[in-house]
């Protein structure tokens, strides 16, 4: 188990900045007063502690299929090793606290960020049982405890009734992750499945890793022949490879299925913070995918452990990008604007071009943190169109006639969009 502890502690370090992130939001805003923490820093907290989310999700949702579908297998061909999978009980609680710690952090960052109020435990109160986004954490956090349950009866039995009980449970988990993913805004069941189907493959590789890292090099095979310990390496690394190949497809297919649904063009790859992101993710990806290449031809021989290690890290960096990257608009609503600004003609003074610049801001701003699809978008910008239309008899610029319309449909003024300012 000690083996077991630099990873403990990186662990224990990303929990800890997660949780730094959300308590220098709270003092920042109230050490100014209330006043709002800036929209950059509110995005870089929320993909962070998503990342974390993402991470102890897809790990605790990938244990119960490694043990059922590559271990049990392996070792009940070989004799040995069943007793290794004593230590996914003690695993599980951790990942589960991970969980939860962690979706609290994101749950806050998202109550600041929806309200443009200071945390406080009632706002907090209000998003965990007012929103969706609430309810949603509430089902994850349900699914992740009965899947901890599972886990620690089933290493503490020799049954296989309770691996699967996990194995459900853990499919249920990971159903949550997309539930609140850019896929639904596609109001579809295709990205819905592709989405769902793209976690499940993450979720069985990197749980393939983890039970690895557990049962190789947490300790529980220390007593048992190193002839016995490299036929049954062998057995499961031949056994995870086919489970591995499948799931490596299964991430192509629905990855690329994902490009072409959120990324209109090359160029709106490169230059939104959406395609940079998804670049980001796809090198590290790129890099996992050829260490994972390397142990499979290596069939367990050689360096398999320092491999595995390799692999783990790049691993966190996958899940560090996904988090970045679930938290931008995709580039498809930003490289299309739903409504074409209306520019402000060049006569027109500084305080209307400003205000103008508030408006289509706005707009981009609330479109994105709705989540709106690009039906919906539309429709809400004919409707803002419907309402200048009406105010037109208003004595009023371009600029400020724009944003008394958006003030009607009740769109906030956001602190990063006010006139004249950033």
């Amino acid at each position: 188990m000690r083996r077991l502890g630099p990873f403990f502690l990186f662990w224990a370090a990303i929990f800890a900045l997660a949780s730094l992130l959300i308590e220098s939001a709270a003092y920042a805003q109230h050490s100014h007063g209330g006043a709002e923490v800036s929209a950059y820093q509110l995005q870089v907290q929320g993909s962070v502690t998503h990342g974390v989310v993402l991470a102890a999700t897809a790990l605790l949702g990938g244990l119960a299929p490694f043990a059922v579908v590559v271990w049990l297998p392996a070792s009940k061909a070989t004799g040995i090793g069943r007793n290794a999978l004593r230590l996914f009980g003690y695993i599980a609680p951790v990942l589960l606290y991970a969980l939860a710690v962690a979706g609290a952090g994101e749950l806050s960052v998202y109550a600041m960020r929806a309200s443009g109020e200071p945390f406080s435990t009632g706002l907090f109160k209000e998003a965990l049982l007012g929103t969706r986004v609430g309810q949603v954490w509430i089902g994850r956090l349900a699914f992740g405890l009965l899947t901890a349950c599972a886990i620690f009866v089933a290493s503490r039995t020799r049954r296989t009734f309770p691996w699967w009980v996990a194995v459900g449970a853990g499919t249920l988990l990971l159903m949550t992750l997309t539930s609140l993913s850019h896929a639904v805004a596609e109001e579809g069941f295709v990205p819905f499945f592709a989405d769902w189907l793209h976690v499940v493959a993450a979720s069985l590789w990197m749980g393939g890793l983890l039970g690895f890292t557990i049962v190789f090099l947490g300790g529980p095979l220390d007593t048992v022949s190193a002839a016995e310990r490299t036929t049954l390496r062998r057995r499961a690394v031949r056994r995870f490879s086919g489970v591995a190949t499948v799931a490596v497809a299964a991430l192509l297919a629905t990855g690329l299925y994902a490009v072409l649904l959120h990324v209109p063009s090359l160029a709106a790859l490169v230059e939104t913070p959406y395609g940079r992101a998804l670049m980001v993710k796809l090198g590290f990806a790129a890099v996992l995918l050829a260490i994972g290449g390397a142990n499979f031809l290596l069939s367990g021989r050689g360096p398999f452990e320092r491999l595995l290690k390799a692999e783990l890290v790049v691993a966190i960096g996958v899940f560090a990008a996904t988090g970045f990257l679930t938290n931008l608009p995709p580039a498809s609503d930003v490289w299309h604007e739903p409504a074409a600004p209306a520019v402000a003609p060049a006569s027109a003074s500084a305080e209307d071009r400003a205000a103008q610049a508030e408006a289509d801001c706005r707009l981009a701003v609330y479109v994105a943190q709705e989540n709106m699809s690009r039906k919906e978008a539309s429709e809400f910008s004919e409707l803002l169109a419907n309402m200048i239309q009406t105010m037109e008899p208003l004595s009023l610029s371009g600029g400020s006639l724009r944003n008394t319309a958006l003030d009607h449909l009740g769109v906030p003024r956001y602190a990063e969009c006010k006139a004249g300012g950033e």
